[in-house]
């Protein structure tokens, strides 16, 4: 009988702690969030990660259009 892999689930409660621990971190660049996820991360799930971040902190604050427009750019920008 095959071994099952289960390592997934521990990625998913690493990223949830890193969820916590940065969205209220004031890091405001896709850069600078990943250079610390990627510590933590692969490059592809610290990229999503920090993009799902930066994308609800973009929704919580009242911010004009342009604000905004440049926070979903450089969330964009974490998916390049």
């Amino acid at each position: 009988m095959p071994q099952v892999d289960y390592s997934w689930i521990e990625t998913e409660i690493k990223k949830a702690k890193l969820f916590e621990k940065y969205i209220d971190a004031p890091i405001e660049s896709c850069a600078e969030l990943l250079s610390h996820l990627v510590k933590e991360l692969d490059e592809r799930n610290a990229r999503l990660l920090a993009a799902k971040i930066l994308l609800l902190r973009a929704e919580r604050r009242k911010l004009t259009q342009s604000e905004l427009r440049k926070l979903y750019e450089d969330a964009d920008r974490c998916f390049q």
